[in-house]
């Protein structure tokens, strides 16, 4: 590790509790697991979010769709594994 990238990382380590949680925010190929529902404020302010990049020609379809589908998302919660090159080595291997 890089003398600069030690001196940034290093100190967050002993942060570093757990393994943070790999949230996908569409879960297509699993069948998500995690059910969020926004109020009514928060829903209307993601609306107006997608809605700024009106230039854009899809933008007004996508927002009607999501208003007719409510304030809900759907995730899902998978098992995070960190890096590891290990699992390569041996298609390396002489």
């Amino acid at each position: 590790m890089g003398t600069l990238s030690a001196s940034l990382l290093l100190p967050l380590a002993d942060e570093l509790q757990q393994v943070p949680s790999d949230v996908r925010v569409r879960p297509d190929a699993d069948a998500p697991n995690l059910e969020v529902r926004g109020n009514d404020d928060v829903f209307q302010h993601k609306l107006r979010s997608i809605e700024a990049y009106r230039s854009q020609l899809q933008i007004a379809s996508l927002v009607d769709s999501i208003r007719q589908d409510g304030p809900y998302e759907y995730l899902r919660d998978v098992h995070f594994r960190l890096y590891s090159s290990k699992k390569y080595r041996p298609l390396f291997a002489d």
